[in-house]
């Protein structure tokens, strides 16, 4: 992968990934743009039937999701615990969903 001289994804892999993989969301830890994919209901199911049998481990829910929806800088949230830490406490925020209002006639 080709990156800027600061580590993070050039413009070129953006746009190759948005293609790919559709929607992105980008998270800022200590100066890294990390680049997530938007999870498919699939894999948040696995994710939470992985959680329920860890009985409520969230950790088994996070580890899914950014193992799997992580398109940069993954060996340095491999080899930093504080980025992981930082990446966890998003993770809701990476499983997103458009805005829903019920309408009554």
């Amino acid at each position: 992968m080709a990156t800027a001289e600061n580590n993070n994804p050039t413009a070129e892999q953006i746009t190759q990934w948005t293609e790919e993989h559709g929607k992105l969301k980008t998270v800022e830890v200590d100066g890294l743009q990390i680049v997530f994919k938007q999870p498919s209901r699939d894999l948040v199911a696995q994710a939470t039937d992985a959680m329920v049998r860890a009985k409520g481990s969230v950790s088994k829910y996070n580890n899914i999701i950014l193992k799997n929806c992580q398109l940069s800088h993954i060996q340095e949230t491999k080899a930093d615990d504080e980025i992981y830490f930082a990446l966890c406490q998003v993770v809701d925020s990476i499983v997103s969903s458009k805005v829903a209002a019920l309408k009554n006639d």
